[in-house]
């Protein structure tokens, strides 16, 4: 489990572990080239199934409202970083032959949901996520790695807030599916709930 602060963490990983769940933390701030590179060249396990999930909000009214270090800061969080682990743990699925890439991204990165103004940064990011996945899985194509994007919906996490429609464990559903998808299963899609969801 790739965590920027280990501390923070400590009572998942005691869940995870009364569920029988072996589970190691990483430290990685996903923002941060030099910090993936430290977790991609360190002796971990083989990654069967990455999950990214790592994601930051801009809660702006639109792009001329929004700074510059911002959009800076939200594209290399929620793009960037995605892409170089998806790029490196991918290349070792397609060795090994089997693997799973979940984007989790947003029904604010659908063009055809009514892609508006506001949290420029954020919508702009998972749309390129979107196109991340449909590159990475046509290149991926008949390797036994399958690379999907999934939309949890309004969860209500730190991001989502109180106010969210979804518990935690409604939103994991979708991104559970895409990783334990059947060898035969769907590639380079965007789903919700298991189903297709429009670009």
């Amino acid at each position: 489990m790739g965590v920027r602060d280990p501390a923070s963490s400590k009572g998942q990983v005691d869940a995870l572990t009364r569920a029988g769940i072996n589970t190691t933390l990483v430290q990685i701030d996903i923002s941060d080239s030099d910090s993936i590179r430290r977790v991609t060249e360190s002796k971990l396990e083989p990654v069967d199934i990455l999950i990214n999930n790592a994601a930051v909000f801009d809660d702006i009214e639109n792009i001329f409202s929004v700074d510059d270090n911002e959009i800076e800061r939200v594209i290399r969080t929620n793009l960037i970083g995605p892409a170089l682990l998806a790029k490196h743990f991918g290349s070792q699925m397609k060795q090994r032959g089997w693997g799973r890439i979940v984007n989790v991204s947003s029904g604010m990165g659908s063009i055809s949901r009514g892609f508006g103004a506001d949290s420029p940064a954020y919508r702009i990011s998972k749309l390129a996520l979107n196109g991340l996945t449909i590159t990475m899985a046509d290149a991926l194509r008949g390797t036994g790695v399958l690379v999907n994007s999934v939309d949890p919906g309004w969860v209500r996490t730190e991001m989502g807030g109180k106010s969210a429609t979804r518990s935690v464990e409604e939103g994991a559903r979708s991104v559970i599916w895409a990783a334990l998808i059947s060898d035969n299963g769907p590639t380079g899609g965007f789903f919700y709930d298991g189903k297709p969801v429009p670009w």
